[in-house]
Formats: structure tokens, sequence, C-alpha cells
């Protein structure tokens, strides 16, 4: 009896030893691949703030410089670019506390983070390989290591993943990731584990919630999980529970997404049916996924800005042919699943995780994003990652490993040779601009307008207003070109030229503010006081808090000879100061 127990207790503790060690090599092979990746981006260190985005979240963003209980509610209570993500706002103002304006600090936290998910999705996809690993081989127990590297390289090297990492604004992307990634791993521990499975399953919870108070499109997350526990975990015989299970996920979700169509709505920024018909918006939906497939695949001639298919091609050869791709992976998918889960479960990932951003919900001009590729493209880096380790059993029985990790290194190279290539256009809005209009000319205004704005910054003002027409010719009722074209006339002291585009602006937007408020400076430069006075009339009615609008105001007036008038808006504008 002594003897039988001994043994078993030895038996026990090899397993574990075994465990351990093989857990270990996940651990130490994924933070391997976290440091590769890192030094990959050490060049977008060097870049600078561009001028999309950037001055909103950053640069001219008064909020972020005091975190207090003020700040503090603005960001739970107010949108940001059409955004409701309070936890992004925060970190960008511990930036802001740390690095004051000086871009490094944004770039090294966007780095860092994006190091921190290559190791994640590493970790996550050795876990996963090993839940659907049956084989007692000792030789095989490395391989989920090496499927989890492999598929970290893979989705952290693309140059898909450049614009969430070489762009500040983008730190949603990266943040939210990290959580995402977590929450997932803790959600599996939960199942797996014999100890604090509540612990896990409330912290994969609040993981959540801040991976979705990072960015929204996190609201996926409770389907992913469904899709995990019918592979690799194969859960799927207990249905019911597995929902109830998940009710928490679901009503955080559900709430998030309240939240980002409130913050849309409030901002503007959703298209209309009368815009966008709803199967215009199929049309896109199924475009986009087929082109980021295809961008997966063949990076290039990738884009900050790619523009919505004009509606007179929406449904032609290049949607026919992106429906037959898609239609014709999701029959291969179905045909295999008998034999294997791995490539519908992959599919539907990919499928799920992208439908908050596929145009159904249409915000903004443009058709598709490097950057939404974050997370639907893991799925497709564990595919990859198989490919490769199947590809090489084919090729080596016994060295299948070794040929592996050629393959893997014949692959990781070119793609981290495009990544520090995509990396360098986002050093300034300069070189990010030219790129974009070089690599699509005439495909939209908007490319044109912040080339223009570039130019304007460095004081280039015959090539910003070379840039602001292409605009304008584009898009005639394209406000941001029409009022940066004024405001540069005006600045060279075009007054005439100047008040007509301002004149357009407020035709097309009345309630823009500074459209008044430059016209009125134009009009009084040349003079004319009563309509001046009426624009910063104007503008002080559309906000009673712009300081600026009660001077102006008060200037105009006292110029006009009214001075009775001009001292009471001079006392309004100092009662603003003491406020």
């Amino acid at each position: 009896m002594q003897k039988t127990l001994l043994m078993s207790e030895l038996l026990s503790y090899r397993q574990n030893n075994a465990q351990t060690r093989y857990l270990g090599a996940d651990f130490l092979a994924s933070a391997l691949v976290a440091v590769v990746v890192f030094l990959f981006y050490l060049p977008a260190l060097k870049n600078g703030f561009v001028n999309w985005d950037d001055q909103l979240y950053v640069y001219e963003n008064l909020r972020i410089r005091s975190i207090d209980a003020k700040f503090i509610k603005w960001i739970f209570t107010e949108p940001v670019l059409a955004n409701w993500h309070p936890l992004t706002m925060l970190s960008l103002a511990i930036d802001y506390s740390v690095w004051k304006l000086n871009p490094f600090g944004y770039h090294l936290t966007n780095n860092i983070l994006h190091g921190a998910n290559a190791f994640l999705a590493s970790l996550l996809t050795a876990r996963l390989s090993r839940m659907s690993s049956s084989t007692k081989k000792p030789s095989h127990h490395l391989m989920p290591a090496f499927i989890g590297a492999i598929a970290g390289l893979i989705f952290s090297l693309h140059p898909l993943r450049v614009e969430s990492v070489a762009w500040v604004s983008e730190r949603k992307d990266v943040l939210s990731a990290f959580f995402f990634l977590s929450s997932v791993i803790f959600f599996m521990e939960y199942v797996v584990s014999n100890k604090n499975r509540l612990f896990c399953y409330f912290i994969s919870l609040v993981l959540f919630a801040l991976a979705l108070m990072s960015k929204p499109m996190a609201i996926t997350l409770p389907a992913v999980l469904l899709l995990i526990d019918f592979y690799p975990l194969k859960r799927a015989n207990k249905t019911i529970d597995l929902f109830i299970e998940k009710i928490p996920f679901f009503i955080a979700a559900f709430l998030c997404a309240l939240a980002a169509l409130w913050a849309q709505q409030k901002s503007g920024t959703i298209s209309s049916l009368e815009t966008l018909t709803l199967a215009e918006r199929l049309g896109v939906s199924v475009r986009a996924t087929a082109f980021y497939l295809y961008k997966t695949v063949l990076p290039y001639k990738l884009a900050p800005f790619y523009p919505l298919p004009l509606k007179t091609e929406m449904f032609g050869p290049a949607f026919a042919a992106s429906f037959l791709v898609l239609s014709g992976i999701t029959a291969v998918s179905l045909f295999f699943l008998k034999k294997n889960r791995l490539l519908l479960t992959i599919w539907l990932y990919f499928l799920v995780t992208l439908v908050p951003v596929i145009g159904l919900v249409q915000i903004g001009a443009q058709g598709a994003a490097d950057r939404y590729t974050y997370i639907p493209s893991i799925g497709l880096s564990i595919l990859i990652a198989a490919v490769i380790i199947c590809a090489s059993q084919a090729i080596s029985k016994t060295k299948f490993l070794t040929v592996a990790l050629i393959i893997t290194v014949i692959l990781s190279v070119p793609l981290g040779l495009l990544t520090l290539k995509q990396s360098s256009i986002w050093k300034d809005p300069l070189t990010l601009w030219t790129y974009q209009v070089k690599s699509y000319p005439g495909s939209s205004a908007l490319p044109y307008n912040n080339l223009g704005l570039a130019y304007d910054s460095s004081g280039d003002f015959d090539n910003a207003l070379k840039n602001y027409n292409v605009a304008i010719v584009l898009n005639p009722k394209y406000t941001d070109s029409i009022y940066n074209k004024a405001f540069a006339l005006q600045r060279l002291d075009k007054c005439n030229e100047a008040i007509s585009g301002f004149t357009r602006v407020i035709e097309l937007k009345p309630s823009f503010i500074n459209s008044y408020m430059n016209r009125g400076i134009c009009y009084a430069t040349l003079g004319d006081f009563n309509r001046a006075i009426d624009d910063f009339t104007v503008a002080g009615k559309l906000d009673p808090s712009n300081k600026a609008s009660y001077i102006n105001l008060a200037l105009a007036q006292k110029a006009a000879g009214d001075l009775t008038n001009a001292q009471e808006n001079f006392s309004k504008a100092e009662k603003l100061d003491a406020r």
C-alpha cells in the first residue's frame, strides 16, 4: 500500500512538473515574441503627431491636461470624436501628465501595449492549442508554444497593425485589445480551473468592461467566448448553461452599444438611410470583409484612408468577386466541419469581430480601415500558424519544428520590413498625406484637405491653397476645405475672397461659430463694422461662453462709435474671465 501511494505521488509530481515546464515554454515563447515586436516598432518612437484626430485627442485638447473630478465626469458623460471611450482618454491624460506634448511618450505607450498584445495573443493561442491537442507524445508538447509564437508574430508584425500602433489617436485599439485578450484568457481559466473559478470569472468580466471603456468594438467578446466553447473547449452540449453564464457579458455589451450609438448620434456622424441605403450598406460590408482578407494576404498599398465605393460601382465586379470569395470560404468551412472545427471557428471569429465596423452602421466616409483588423486578425494569424505546422509536418515528421521555425522566419522578416516602411509614413502630417494622395490620387477630399493643413501650418500657403482647391473640386460641399481655404486667404489679406468662403460655409453649416468670427474680422478689416457686429452677435448667441466673440463685438462697436454697448460687452468678457 505504501509503495503504491508513493508511486502515484511520484507520477503526479512528474505530471505537474511537466505541465509547469510546458506552460513555462508558452510564457517564454510569448515573451520572446513581445520583445521582437517591440524592437521592430522602435523607429515609430521618432514619429510626431499627425493632424488627423491627434490635435483633438492630444495637442489641442486642454481637458486632458488636468486629471480631476471635472475631467472624470467629462470622459464618462461626453463623446470625443463620436466615441465613448473614457479609459482611452484617461490613458492619454496620464501620458500628458508625464510627457506633456512630447509625442515620444505617447508612441512609447502604444508600442508597449502592442508588445503586450503580441504576448497575450501568443499565450492565448498556445493555451487554445493545448486544449485542442489530444497527443501524448512528449516531442509534441512544445508544439503549442511554437504555434503561439508563430501566430503572435504573424499578428503583431503584419503591416496592417501599423495604423493602430503608430497613430497616437488609435490608442483605443491597442488598449482595448489588451483588456479583450486578457478577458478571454481569464475566462478560459474559469472554464478549465478547479480552483478560484468565480475569481477568474469576475476578473474576466471586469477586464471586458475595461475593454469596452477603451473601444466599444470589444462588444463582440461574448460571442467570441461562445465560439471558444464550440472549439476548442467543446462545451456545446450545454447550450443553455453557456448562454446563462454569459448574461453579464451580454448586458455589458448591450449597455456599451447604447453608449456608442448615443455618442455617434450626438456627434452627427451616423449616415442616414437616405445617404446610404440598407442594400448599399450590405454591399459595403461584403466588399470590406473581402478587402481585409485581400490586404492580409497581399499587404500592398496600405493607406490611412480608403473611401467608400461609388454608388454606381457598389454592386459591380468587385462586389461579385467579394461575394464569391466569402461564400466559398463559408462553404469550405462547413464542408470540413465534421473533420475539424478549427476552420469554421476562425472564420466565424473573423466575421463576428468585424460586425461593428464593416458598415452596417456607417460612420464617416471611409469604406474600410487598417485599424479595424486589429482584433479580427488574431484568428487569421492562428489559422496561418496551424497551416505552417501542418506543412512542416508534411515536409519532415521528425524535424517539423525546425522546418516551422524556418518558414516562420521567411514569413516574418518581410512582414517586419513592410511594417518598418509603413511606420515611417506616420512620421508627420506632410509625410502621411503626401503618401496617401500618391497612393490613391483623387479618391477623396479628406486627404487633400489634411495635406493642405500640413502645408498651411508650415506657412506654405500656395501649396495649401492648391490642395484645398482639389478637395473642394472632389467634394464641393466639404465645409472643412472651404473654411480652411477661406482662413488661408484671410491671412494673406485677401479678405473679399475669404468672405465668400466663410459665407459658403455658413450656408452649408449655419452653426459653425468660427465662420462668423472670421467673416466678422474680415468685415472689420475692410471697415464694414455693421456687418462685423452682426457676425460677432451671432457668434455670441451660438456660444455664450465664448469670450472672444464678446471682445470682437466690443471692438467693432467701439470702432463704429457705439461706446455704451462696447463697454457692456467688454464687461461680459471680463465676467467670463472671472469664472
